[in-house]
């Protein structure tokens, strides 16, 4: 019994608070069901009168519930209320229990006296009784799954209204749908009033026949959709009744002719039905207060003229300062322009510093989101970073006089130090904490100085200074420069 409980439910939390030696002990049983008893008296003592509620005052047969689902629910009900009270209920009462609750028609009523005139009848025989009235409605659907409308109709159904009334109501709903149809708004027609009209007034009417266009779409499409139910109106509804001589004139109803399309409504003669070109006619525009179009359409007509050339003003790139690099992190490789490069290169003489080229085996393309540009050289530039050193290779691009690239700080290198862009503090960090404030533009881009050399001066590692032990980087004394055609060269 202990085993039986599932894992942390309520039972089995119960029953982990005995004594595990007097658990399996032989009188183990008996306490674990003591104390449940214990645990749920308030809801079994309540169970019982709400078990006899159900079976006796509740439970009544649906108007589309099957009589079949209805006996298997009042069975559940009565064994529940059996097993509370400990007794068995008498045959006849619960018989009697179960017709009064099958909630018949006048029609079924007739049928079950014609089988039995007895008045008392037993659970069991009433259950027998009932359940035969379900079968023309089952050999109907699947009469109409198999063979259709045409099939189906010669299986009669137990229904509540009468079936004379059946062919007249289909008329009639066939009448109505007609009616509808004609009243209906196709996607491009509209009501309105025939006046004039400012925007506003025209783009509501617009607005909301749009959505009852989208309304009334959707109401059309529920009508074909699986388990529709179409209900029945009644005589008091429209004042439409059904009088005897009306079921004579019912071959001549189908051959009348669809009523005519009427350019008014029912509801208020004084809207029009017409397209939205109809009601743009009367629309007043509102800048220059004619009829005909909106304002919005009369811009695109009445454009104006393009500014000359000599006065057109275009933003070609950022320019920032000779120490200083874009932090570009949508950049792969280190891009500067060859203006930038002699700003560069003249920068790190005021460090004794200067830019070794490489050399280029073969072309280098180099292309981006603003275009293609060509690479002219490629330099080894050395760099101080948040402190950090480092050598940072650059591929040089020809500059223009309508366009300069400035030095681009690449992804590959704000990774290499594990770089944190702090674009609210404009500040850059690193784990290791290193940082170094970065310039805001008013371009929203962000500068950094790469030769922050007063943080930390420039010294190459001897291990990579080659044979000589000289740096490569450092400028010698005496050296001759020239202007920026390619690179500076020592003597």
């Amino acid at each position: 019994l202990f085993q039986s409980f599932a894992e942390n439910s309520q039972p089995r939390k119960i029953a982990d608070q005995i004594p595990m030696h007097e658990l399996l002990s032989e009188l183990g049983y008996g306490l674990i069901l003591t104390q449940l008893l214990a645990k749920y008296k308030p809801f079994l003592d309540i169970a019982g009168p709400a078990a006899i509620d159900r079976f006796l005052y509740t439970g009544e047969r649906h108007k589309n519930e099957s009589f079949a689902a209805f006996l298997a629910a009042k069975e559940v009900a009565r064994q529940d209320m059996e097993l509370h009270l400990q007794e068995r209920l008498s045959e006849k009462v619960a018989g009697r229990v179960l017709l009064r609750q099958a909630n018949l028609s006048d029609f079924q009523r007739e049928l079950l006296a014609l089988k039995d005139q007895s008045q008392l009848l037993t659970f069991d025989q009433v259950a027998a009784l009932l359940r035969p009235l379900d079968r023309p409605e089952l050999l109907a659907q699947a009469a109409g799954t198999e063979l259709g409308t045409a099939g189906a109709k010669h299986f009669p159904v137990v229904t509540d209204g009468n079936p004379e009334d059946e062919e007249e109501d289909e008329e009639q709903f066939l009448q109505e749908e007609e009616e509808e149809e004609s009243d209906s708004l196709h996607d491009d027609e509209l009501y309105f009033e025939d006046r004039e009209y400012n925007e506003d007034e025209a783009l509501f009417i617009s607005a909301y026949h749009s959505a009852y266009a989208d309304i009334r779409k959707d109401l059309k499409d529920r009508k074909k959709e699986r388990g529709f139910v179409r209900h029945r109106a009644s005589a008091s509804q429209g004042g439409k009744g059904r009088g005897k001589g009306r079921r004579q004139d019912r071959g001549r109803s189908r051959d009348r002719a669809p009523p005519r399309r009427s350019t008014f409504n029912k509801v208020d003669p004084k809207l029009i039905k017409g397209s939205g070109t109809d009601l743009q006619a009367r629309v007043r525009c509102f800048n220059c207060q004619e009829l005909g179009h909106y304002a919005k359409v009369m811009a695109v007509f009445h454009q104006p003229q393009p500014p000359s050339m000599d006065h057109l003003q275009i933003f070609a790139g950022i320019r920032v300062s000779g120490s200083q690099a874009l932090v570009d992190t949508a950049a792969e490789d280190a891009v500067i322009g060859s203006i930038a490069a002699d700003h560069l290169q003249q920068e790190l003489r005021r460090w004794g510093l200067r830019c070794l080229p490489v050399s280029q085996d073969q072309p280098i393309p180099c292309a981006g989101i603003g275009g293609s540009a060509k690479v002219c050289a490629i330099l080894d530039v050395p760099t101080c970073v948040a402190g950090i050193l480092g050598v940072v290779r650059f591929s040089v691009v020809e500059d223009s006089a309508s366009f300069q690239t400035p030095p681009l700080l690449p992804i590959s290198y704000l990774e290499a130090i594990h770089s944190i862009l702090d674009l609210g503090k404009n500040r850059l960090y690193t784990p290791d904490g290193h940082e170094s404030p970065m310039v805001r533009l008013p371009s929203g881009h962000r500068a950094i100085n790469v030769l922050d050399f007063d943080q930390t001066p420039w010294e190459l590692p001897a291990s990579f200074r080659g044979p000589s032990g000289v740096d490569p980087f450092a400028l010698p004394a005496s050296s001759a420069t020239s202007s920026w055609g390619g690179v500076a060269a020592a003597t």
